[in-house]
């Protein structure tokens, strides 16, 4: 994705106290799959974790979101780079880079990592400190078969929520750029409105090779049940019911263990 043309809330997320390494470039894996890096000096910690993705939110928006994913690490890298954003005064800026150099540097693994192991059921958060240890930049990640959607809700240490349209009006936005859109929200039948601190990549187009099966699933048909075993084969129909009421595969992988275990009768 070029990035020539630049010059440039989800649910609220508690992060947990991390251990900070000293040596530049050294990811430490915290309990609850979350990561921080430190680089030597004054630079500013980074922080990287899964968070909940509450079925209400994924209604709201009609999201099918599509983890785990096997990202290749400059898919990420390049959209991290591609993203831009403006703020406010009188007048607006000029686009920035939201993810700096170091920033991709530094976030850009831990999201890959991430994302292959995230579920429907959750999305990658990170988020910024600065030298004061206060929050500059906070925001999330996910795919969907739109695209790869960035969300942001703090930038330049300015907090928005996702759908917040202030009377006084944003002090930041972000910028669509070449194959890129905003997220949009329809509060009204015959109004429909940008959401500027939600944009999806639609060059990231998914490719179903590379969205990772659920090991439960596969165990529903490699357990070497043999033809006529009625009984196992109900208990599997069960389970595999209950998967997808609970949003845990999704429909295609429904139908497909659906086919493969009614042919265990």
């Amino acid at each position: 994705m070029p990035c020539s043309a630049l010059t440039g809330r989800p649910n609220p997320v508690k992060w947990t106290a991390l251990p900070i390494c000293a040596v530049l470039g050294l990811f430490v894996l915290a309990p609850g799959g979350a990561y921080a890096i430190e680089a030597s000096g004054k630079s500013p910690p980074y922080q990287a974790k899964l968070v909940p993705f509450h079925q209400s939110e994924k209604e709201k928006y009609a999201l099918k979101i599509l983890h785990p994913y096997a990202f290749d690490p400059e898919t990420i890298r390049a959209g991290m780079a591609s993203i831009a954003y403006q703020t406010k005064a009188l007048a607006w800026s000029k686009k920035k880079r939201v993810f700096t150099s170091a920033m991709i540097k530094a976030l850009g693994p831990p999201i890959v990592e991430l994302f292959a192991k995230a579920t429907v059921e959750q999305r990658v958060g990170f988020q910024l400190k600065n030298k004061n240890g206060k929050t500059a930049l906070a925001g999330d990640a996910f795919l969907t078969p739109e695209g790869l959607n960035w969300r942001f809700t703090k930038l330049d240490g300015e907090t928005r929520e996702v759908d917040d349209f202030s009377v006084m009006g944003e002090t930041w936005r972000l910028v669509p750029l070449d194959h890129q859109a905003y997220k949009t929200k329809k509060p009204y039948e015959n109004l429909t409105v940008d959401i500027t601190n939600w944009i999806v990549l639609k060059n990231v187009t998914p490719d179903p090779a590379k969205i990772i099966k659920s090991p439960r699933l596969e165990e529903m048909t490699d357990t070497g049940a043999k033809p006529g075993a009625e009984g196992d084969v109900k208990k599997r129909l069960r389970l595999l019911e209950e998967l997808k009421r609970d949003g845990l595969i999704r429909d295609d992988e429904y139908e497909m263990k659906r086919r493969e275990i009614l042919k265990l009768l």
